[in-house]
C-alpha cells in the first residue's frame, strides 16, 4: 500500500530504471526529495541498488555501517562471533519479513483483479520465495551431515507436521511454479492456504493463532487416537518391523562403508544408490528336462558328432 500510495508518481522513472521490490519498499517511506535523489542516482550510473538507495536515505549511514562492519569481521574468537552472529540474526530476520511482506502484497494484488494471471504473479514471488526459504533455513536450521558416507552436509529439516514446517513447505511451493495448482484452484490456494500461513510466519502478536482450520498439533492428536482394528494393527506391527530391519541395514552398510573407505585411502566406497530394476520383457516357458535331451541327441546324430549322448 505504501508503494502504491507514496510512489505513484514516479511509477515510469522506476520501471525504467526496473527497480527491484526491495529498492521500492526500501523508497515508499522516503521523503520526496530523497525519492528524487534516488532516481537521479539511477539514472546517472544506469542502475538503481539497493545500498544506494540505503545510502541516500541514510545521508552517509550505510557508508558509517558498512565501515564498523568491516571492522567485526575482524574480530576473532567467540566475541567475534556472536557479535557477526548478532548482525547476521537482525538484518536476516528484517530481510526475511520484508520479503515476505513483499510476496503478500504481490498476492493481494493479484487477487483483487478479476482474474488471477498465473505466469504475471509467478515473475514476481517465485524468485523471491526460493530466497525467503533459504533465509529461513539459514536463521532457524543447524547443519548436519549427510547420511551418504557423511560427505554432503545439509540443513535440518523443521519437525514434520509442525507450523514452522508448513511455512517452509509453502514457500517451496511458491518457489516452484510448476508444482502451482491449476488456474481455476489458484486463488482458493493462495487466499485460504497461502495469505494465512505468510501472514502468521510475520505476525508482530506475542503468540500469534495458528490460521488453518485445524492446527497441527490438533491433527497429530487426531492420528493417536484412531483406534486401529486388529488385522490393521497387525499390518502397521508389520511395517514397523519391516521399518527396523532396514534400519539396522542402513547402519550397518554406513558402517561398513565407513571402515572400507577408511582401509583403501578412499579408493573404494559402498554406492547407496538403490539399482535399477530389469524388466523382463518376455516370459519363456521351461523346457521338459526329457524333451530337451531328446531334441539335442537328434542334433547331434544328424551332424554325426560323436559326443556321447545327453541323458537327463
Amino acid at each position: 500500500m505504501s508503494v502504491a500510495r507514496n510512489l505513484g508518481e514516479y511509477r515510469d522513472d522506476l520501471v525504467d530504471l526496473s527497480a527491484s521490490p526491495t529498492v521500492m519498499f526500501h523508497l515508499a517511506h522516503a521523503p520526496h526529495d530523497k525519492i528524487r535523489d534516488a532516481i537521479a542516482h539511477g539514472e546517472e550510473h544506469g542502475r538503481l541498488r539497493v545500498l544506494d538507495v540505503k545510502t541516500i536515505l541514510g545521508d552517509g549511514d550505510e557508508a558509517k555501517d558498512k565501515t564498523a562492519r568491516g571492522d567485526l569481521h575482524g574480530a576473532g574468537g567467540v566475541t567475534g562471533l556472536k557479535a557477526l552472529i548478532a548482525v547476521k540474526t537482525r538484518d536476516g530476520l528484517k530481510m526475511f519479513v520484508m520479503h515476505i511482506e513483499v510476496i503478500v502484497q504481490a498476492i493481494k494484488s493479484a487477487l483483487d483483479q478479476k482474474r488471477v494471471i498465473k505466469e504475471a504473479l509467478a515473475r514476481e514471488v517465485e524468485d523471491l520465495a526460493r530466497v525467503a526459504r533459504m533465509e529461513l533455513e539459514s536463521l532457524a536450521q543447524f547443519v548436519e551431515p549427510d547420511s551418504d558416507l557423511r560427505r554432503h552436509p545439509r540443513s535440518t529439516q523443521f519437525p514434520n507436521k509442525t507450523e514452522w514446517a508448513v511455512v517452509n513447505e509453502t514457500l517451496q511451493k511458491l518457489g516452484l511454479f510448476d508444482i502451482w495448482p491449476k488456474s481455476k484452484e489458484l486463488p482458493g490456494w493462495l487466499r485460504d492456504e497461502v495469505l494465512p500461513v505468510l501472514e502468521w510466519a510475520i505476525s508482530k502478536e506475542r503468540k500469534p493463532k495458528w490460521p488453518l482450520a485445524q492446527s497441527v498439533e490438533k491433527m497429530v492428536a487426531v492420528d493417536d487416537m484412531v483406534e486401529l482394528t486388529p488385522e490393521a494393527e497387525a499390518e502397521q506391527d508389520k511395517d514397523q518391523a519391516e521399518v527396523s530391519v532396514a534400519t539396522d541395514l542402513d547402519r550397518f552398510t554406513e558402517r561398513f562403508g565407513e571402515a572400507l573407505e577408511r582401509a583403501t585411502g578412499g579408493l573404494m566406497v559402498v554406492s547407496r544408490e538403490t539399482p535399477k530394476l530389469r524388466k523382463q520383457v518376455v516370459a519363456v516357458p521351461p523346457l521338459a528336462a526329457d524333451e530337451a535331451a531328446d531334441g539335442l541327441n537328434e542334433t547331434l546324430q544328424d551332424e554325426g558328432a560323436s559326443a556321447p549322448a545327453v541323458t537327463a
